[in-house]
């Protein structure tokens, strides 16, 4: 194996560490949570470490309740205004690719809304109309 390849590989591991490190740690917070506020607290700050921590403008954490889908927690860079009241009570209907997807577990970047036009056209028109291009990650509660 050549240096450079042992390189690409090292700093791929990097990263990986530092990310299992950072959700460890966020995970030991949570579980000395005590009370509504706290957890709600925490989980903004959560949010806010994960938008940081990934380099996103924007972070969610959406809840289903009833068969709608509703953003509970939003974090938002300094300098880019919050959609929450705006993704309140969407169906499946208004995201079929998303609730597949956070169903599993699987969590959702997207770094250009343009790069998602294709693969999910229900959901691009609805952060076309209110991400303004920007960054965003969606977690699943």
């Amino acid at each position: 194996m050549n240096i450079k390849r042992l390189k690409q590989k090292c700093e791929i591991l990097e990263r990986e560490l530092k990310a299992e490190e950072f959700v460890l740690g966020e995970m030991a917070l949570l579980g000395r949570v005590r009370g509504l506020d706290e957890c709600n607290a925490t989980l903004n700050r959560l949010l806010k470490e994960v938008g940081e921590f990934t380099k996103e403008d924007r972070a969610y954490i959406v809840d289903e309740n009833n068969g709608f889908y509703n953003n509970k927690f939003e974090w938002c860079r300094s300098g880019v205004t919050s959609e929450k009241d705006d993704l309140q009570g969407l169906t499946l209907a208004d995201m079929p690719y998303w609730i597949p997807k956070l169903s599993e577990g699987e969590s959702i970047l997207i770094e250009n809304i343009e790069d998602v036009k294709e693969i999910m056209p229900v959901e691009y028109e609805i952060l076309r109309s209110c991400t303004n291009n920007q960054k965003c990650g969606i977690i699943w509660l």
